[in-house]
């Protein structure tokens, strides 16, 4: 390996590689969070410019969404908890999103 090539390789981020995944159409899983430690989220496809954050007060409630901007397709990965009978059940959600998809809006809590 040549040292140009090595430096190029350091240069290589974790970003990049979301990039590279989504415009070559390998439809990378996207956690609905504004951040994660292990994976991808939304705030990592708003660092690439394939995301965008949306925001709104209806009702005295502070709304928040986002929407995909990005080439190609995802997979949204959203956690989800139901309760019955007093015992909660978990589970995940996967949805494909393409450009112009928007997440359902949330109400965000700043107290």
């Amino acid at each position: 390996m040549k040292l140009h090539e090595i430096a190029d390789a350091e240069k290589w981020t974790r970003l990049d590689t979301l990039k590279h995944l989504i415009v070559s159409g390998q439809q990378p899983e996207i956690v609905d969070a504004s951040y994660v430690a292990v994976g991808f989220s939304w705030g990592d496809l708003q660092k690439i410019g394939f995301a965008k954050k949306g925001s709104d007060r209806q009702g005295g409630a502070d709304l928040m969404w986002w929407t995909y901007t990005g080439p190609n397709t995802i997979t949204l990965i959203s956690q989800t908890a139901e309760i019955a009978n007093g015992k909660t059940t978990h589970g995940r959600n996967k949805q494909i999103m393409k450009t112009g998809d928007s997440t359902s809006p949330v109400e965000m809590d700043y107290s």
